[in-house]
């Protein structure tokens, strides 16, 4: 891994909101960014950069796309990455509301 690569990943790993979306974010379905914004208590607004960056870094995937009227629905998911190698992150395993909180 290119070491710019290695410091973006570390400061995104060190941003308490990308924890919490990880954490929320766990399971294979995923969940849309307002599901997020309400399990992490964060403000939709304030997700969107977050998940940009997470999705460039291969911390998020999007698991599935629906289509409503004109708009296009996205459900993200960590499902890959905290589930691939989980003694990487022991932090997200826990399940615990207060810890996303």
């Amino acid at each position: 891994m290119k070491e710019k690569t290695v410091s973006q990943l570390a400061k995104l790993m060190a941003d308490e909101k990308i924890i919490a979306i990880l954490k929320a974010t766990k399971n294979k379905k995923g969940l849309t960014s307002k599901e997020i914004s309400k399990k992490t208590n964060i403000p939709a607004n304030q997700l969107y950069y977050s998940i940009k960056r997470m999705l460039d870094q291969g911390l998020l995937e999007i698991s599935q796309k629906q289509n409503i009227n004109n708009f296009q629905e996205f459900y993200y998911s960590s499902y890959k990455m905290t589930h691939q190698n989980p003694k990487i992150f022991p932090s997200l395993d826990s399940d615990s509301e207060s810890d996303i909180n």
